[in-house]
């Protein structure tokens, strides 16, 4: 989503969710697909995807449709530094603001 919509400009074609600790993926994913109901979210297919478990959403007010993708942080092996590029270092915290995923694995800039 960061990457695609807010960095490159291009429509965003997922979400990643981190599964909060002490929480089930089909917890989390039924309290989701509630949500979304709620606001007149339909609900596509379920599929595992990678590492993550993707639940495809859709609505009449926009085109297409969105997968989120719901990530156990805990069974997803990372290389240090966590992330594989710096564009990937980067996510919307709660408060919606743009934060460094792993703080002290910014790079740093070059002048070209």
């Amino acid at each position: 989503f960061v990457r695609d919509w807010v960095v490159c400009g291009q429509s965003a074609t997922d979400v990643d969710a981190l599964i909060p600790a002490g929480k089930t993926v089909a917890a989390v994913a039924a309290a989701l697909k509630s949500a979304a109901a709620r606001r007149g979210l339909t609900c596509g297919s379920e599929r595992v995807k990678g590492a993550a478990f993707a639940v495809c959403f859709g609505h009449s007010s926009f085109a297409g449709l969105i997968d989120v993708d719901l990530v156990d942080p805990s069974k997803v092996q990372a290389s240090p530094p966590g992330v594989d590029a710096d564009i990937d270092n980067m996510m919307i915290d709660q408060r919606g603001a743009l934060v460094l995923k792993v703080p002290g694995a910014a790079s740093q800039s070059l002048p070209l």
